[in-house]
């Protein structure tokens, strides 16, 4: 379906290329990584306290999923056709006043599981328009022809922050409390802003004079209209689904499976990291090849039999190199999925379709509610290991039955 909004594609034009702004969209982004693992860490660690319930882990990560959700298709309209910069320092400033508020509620004594809960649902609606905000500043910033690399890059320096911010998350609650834990988090997202704050304004967007219904539809046109995009997105699904919500569940890894503590838990975390980062470094030189989408199908299949080997890992060292293997096959497969997006659109379109991936990514903390209900029942390790082996059949199915896939270059 045609865009009724545009008369043609806006590809962004530069005639020398500036370092600087891509430098400062890849630190704010690093930055707002770092918040948002130890947030990771602190909301799993005080529901936990709070309640004892693997299943209550799971509402928290399902309350910051839903605005995604519902919110996403919104965002990306106002996204491809409002000022992106200025859409990103609103949302950023959200995400660092709501965890400075739920850092006073732990030092005053007064938080309450619901407060977690309200908080965390207002930093899933910030987050739904600041990541498709983010990502469609990023050709902006970058010379033609660069935006594949650019977007794996920006992979690369998120998944750097996951190494350090677990640990971090750990060490904060373990020597410092909750309170400090939260309060570092605003911190980052602050820093975070600062960065965007120094970014140049992109061009304007030419928006027309098509409602934001006909405009959101044109965008889900878009997406229906190309078989290499639907696919793509689809694929997205299939991990984010069953094999990501072991990440919510490391804190009963933590303290049942093998009873280390929040130390433990950040040593798990940073593991799964260290693995991400080395990845999603791969991942930058992996795009340069012929058939990168081969890569994505590898990286599916083996994210999902390492979760099931995580499952039968028996002691907390042999955990530790499992989820080494866990977090670099994702870091790969996440780049490379996101990496091919972006050149499978256009940028009149790119707001719209990242809003469409962030959805898929809503599906992560929604889908831990079953999994954490499941893990009451069942236990995590077995609850990991069927929606690991269930991840790698599905991808290879999902591959196998859609040419556009088998064709991308």
């Amino acid at each position: 379906m045609p865009d009724p909004t545009l008369a043609g594609d806006t590809k962004p034009r530069r005639t020398e290329f500036d370092p600087w702004p891509f430098r400062l969209l890849l630190a704010g982004s690093v930055f707002n990584q770092v918040g948002f693992w130890v947030q990771q860490v602190g909301v799993g660690w005080l529901i936990l306290e709070l309640t004892g319930s693997s299943l209550q882990i799971g509402i928290a990560s399902a309350l910051r999923g839903l605005p995604m959700l519902v919110v996403s298709p919104l965002a990306g309209v106002l996204v491809d056709r409002l000022d992106r910069r200025r859409i990103v320092l609103v949302s950023q400033t959200v995400m660092s006043l709501a965890t400075l508020l739920l850092a006073l509620l732990i030092q005053s004594g007064w938080v309450q599981a619901w407060h977690v809960f309200l908080l965390t649902l207002a930093m899933g609606t910030a987050i739904s328009v600041n990541f498709p905000a983010r990502q469609a500043l990023i050709p902006f910033t970058l010379p033609p022809g660069q935006v594949g690399r650019g977007v794996a890059t920006v992979a690369a320096g998120q998944n750097g922050a996951r190494v350090v911010a677990p640990g971090l998350g750990g060490a904060l609650i373990a020597l410092s409390g909750l309170a400090v834990c939260f309060l570092a988090q605003s911190l980052a997202f602050l820093i975070a802003l600062g960065c965007v704050w120094r970014l140049p304004t992109p061009p304007p967007a030419r928006s027309g004079s098509a409602s934001v219904w006909d405009t959101m539809c044109s965008g889900f046109g878009h997406i229906a209209g190309s078989p290499r995009l639907a696919g793509l997105l689809l694929l997205a699904v299939v991990p984010t689904v069953l094999a990501l919500p072991y990440q919510q569940l490391l804190p009963v890894f933590a303290q049942t499976v093998y009873a280390v503590g929040p130390g433990g838990l950040g040593l798990l975390l940073m593991a799964n990291s260290a693995g991400a980062f080395a990845g999603a470094l791969a991942a930058t030189h992996l795009m340069g090849l012929r058939r990168p989408a081969l890569v994505l199908l590898a990286a599916g299949v083996v994210l999902g039999l390492s979760l099931v080997l995580l499952a039968l890992a028996p002691s907390f060292a042999v955990g530790l190199g499992t989820l080494l293997l866990c977090g670099g096959a994702f870091a790969v497969y996440n780049a490379t999925n996101n990496a091919l997006l972006h050149e499978a659109t256009t940028d009149a379109y790119r707001g719209r379709v990242m809003s469409v991936y962030l959805m898929t990514w809503s599906l992560y903390p929604i889908a831990t509610l079953p999994a954490g209900a499941l893990a009451d029942r069942l236990g995590a390790p077995l609850t990991v290991a069927l929606g690991g082996g269930t991840c790698a059949l599905l991808v290879l199915l999902v591959w196998a039955a859609l040419p556009a896939l088998r064709e991308l270059r």
